[in-house]
């Protein structure tokens, strides 16, 4: 394809009510951001279980598969399907069109797309796509009539975008003494996101919680919770069982907001 024609698909784009970036309202459509550690071809215990970020195997017992080939990633969706829900507020009313390369069938809303397809969309509204029984790469969800080149963007903004429905991290506690004779039971920290939740109901998760007193060098157990959640913050409850009069904590958390 000459420059002047991929000119004419950007052009073409923009006049029917699109961008020239951020055309693609799918989120890791290029399948590199994978917060979760997701192991291709590793079979599902739940039903809508999350895999690589944003995207979720419908079924439970399906897998995900995930391939490269010159640094463009392939998925292959199982028979149940692999789908995306868009959020509502990155939607406008108007005609959208589903493009992309593979051999799966494509649903949208619930109805039957094909490549290059065009879909009415009622702006404000979730919607969600999905992929069936075969191979895809490079899906894109645009507005317009005429699908576009595929918009590839830098994977830490990628990775930014996908951290409004999932983040994860490293829990942040330290604590010392205040004086000599104060002892730690229990405390409390902030935790700011990276990016701002849709909503205040995602879930906290926790790994490999322990705390060390760095005075003795000793390991005990600890336990987190969350409390005062937002949508950009959380408060951490830190306890254990054993006093420490200073150290740290180690472990990991995860905030699971993804659409259901």
């Amino acid at each position: 394809m000459g420059r002047s024609s991929k000119f004419a698909e950007l052009a073409a784009a923009y006049d029917t009510g699109g961008a020239l970036s951020f055309r693609n309202k799918l989120i890791n459509a290029a399948f590199t951001v994978n917060q979760r550690g997701y192991v291709s071809g590793t079979n599902t215990t739940g039903a809508n279980q999350y895999t690589l970020d944003r995207w979720r195997v419908v079924t439970s017992g399906q897998n995900l598969a995930l391939a490269s080939t010159g640094n463009v990633f392939t998925i292959t969706a199982p028979a149940g399907g692999v789908e995306q829900i868009i959020e509502g507020i990155n939607l406008t009313t108007g005609s959208y069109v589903l493009n992309w390369t593979g051999t799966a069938t494509a649903t949208v809303g619930g109805a039957a797309v094909a490549k290059g397809g065009t879909v009415s969309v009622t702006g404000g509204s979730n919607l969600t796509i999905r992929f069936t029984g075969g191979t895809v790469s490079q899906p894109q969800f645009e507005q317009g009539i005429e699908p576009t080149l595929f918009e590839s963007r830098p994977v830490g903004l990628e990775l930014s975008l996908c951290q409004r429905y999932y983040e994860a991290g490293q829990v942040p506690f330290t604590y010392a003494p205040p004086s000599g004779g104060a002892y730690y039971t229990a405390m409390m920290t902030p935790l700011i996101f990276k990016a701002t939740k849709t909503s205040t109901s995602y879930n906290m998760s926790y790994s490999g919680v322990s705390v060390y007193d760095s005075g003795v060098p000793t390991i005990y157990t600890g336990t987190i919770s969350t409390v005062t959640p937002s949508a950009g913050s959380a408060t951490l409850y830190l306890s254990t069982s054993v006093t420490n009069n200073h150290g740290f904590a180690g472990g990991s958390w995860a905030c699971d907001g993804e659409l259901v």
